[in-house]
């Protein structure tokens, strides 16, 4: 099984679910959230792909800024073009159209 969009979604909605009654479950996403989604979604989460956990309990507000734009295409964006996904595809896809260090943000 691979990272579908549809799988990401469901995934995204079973953590934040259990986030909300399991303590432990809540702290292993804030300490380790590629495992704590592993455990849920039952495929790994693609290297270099980084997830940041923000607890509402804890933030105010969070921004997350796009990644700045150049003229020239990465090599990830390249291979995303050439491949016929879109970025939204997968969770490798997101990360190489964002570029690695683009995060993805989780509110519990």
């Amino acid at each position: 099984m691979s990272w579908t969009q549809e799988k990401a979604q469901e995934t995204l909605l079973q953590v934040q679910k259990k986030a909300e009654s399991d303590a432990a479950f809540r702290e292993k996403l804030k300490t380790n959230p590629n495992a704590a989604i592993e455990e849920i979604a039952g495929i790994q989460v693609p290297a270099g792909f980084k997830i940041n956990i923000v607890d509402a309990n804890d933030a105010d507000l969070t921004i997350a800024l796009p990644k700045t734009k150049s003229d020239e295409l990465s090599d990830a964006d390249l291979e995303s073009v050439a491949g016929g996904k879109s970025a939204g595809e997968v969770f490798g896809d997101v990360a190489a159209g964002l570029g690695a260090a683009a995060p993805l943000l989780i509110l519990l």
